[in-house]
Order: C-alpha cells, then structure tokens, then sequence
C-alpha cells in the first residue's frame, strides 16, 4: 500500500540532524523526549551508520537547554544506572500507550454477543 503525503511528511517531521565530534552529520529517527527526574532525555535511532552503534540500537541523549539565544545542546549519558532508568520509563510509557490504543480500539468496535 502506498504511503499518501501526510504520511510521508509525518516521518520527515521525525527526522534529527546531529552533528558529530569529528563534524559529520549525522541523521537521527527521534523516537520521542522523556522528562525523567527533572532532566530532558531524546531517545534517538540512527538512520545514518553510526560506530559502535548497532542498527536497531537506540541512543539516549541529555537535552541541555541552551541559554538566551543558543540552540539546546545534546550531550551523551555516560551513566550506565541512568541510561537504563531512562529506557526503563520509555519502555513503560509506551507500554501504557499501547494499552491505552487497544482499550480505545475495544470501546469502539464492542464485539457483538
């Protein structure tokens, strides 16, 4: 089945551009941000081949916010407890989500008795 155009420009509208420390861009699936301890995380999944990181793989960035007029900065997570909490409450967000869905999608096709 072919995608129509909102489809197409919803995965657009996902797509990060990064730079990384040798300069090269690098582009990014954002999956989505998580506000975990009062601290921004974006949960990223490399589009662009990345060393050392697998394809299915995601990266957990800090979202440091820029000050006056600089752009937010995104900085790695080096602690290892930190990374798993962070994806950890990912994977129960989504899990709710996806509860939520079928629960939605049970409350409007009622099956018939």
């Amino acid at each position: 089945m072919a995608k129509d155009a909102d489809e197409i420009m919803q995965e657009f509208d996902n797509i990060v551009t990064l730079v990384d420390e040798s300069g090269k861009e690098v582009r990014f699936d954002h999956l989505c941000t998580i506000d975990y301890e009062d601290k921004l995380y974006a949960l990223l999944m490399p589009i662009d081949e990345v060393e050392g990181v697998e394809e299915d793989e995601v990266i957990i960035l800090q979202i440091v916010p820029g000050e006056g007029d600089e752009d937010d900065s995104y900085v790695g997570v080096e602690d290892e407890e930190t990374l798993d909490a962070v994806f950890n409450h990912y994977l129960e967000l989504m899990e709710a989500e996806e509860e939520a869905d079928e629960a939605f999608e049970d409350a409007e096709d009622p099956e018939e008795e």
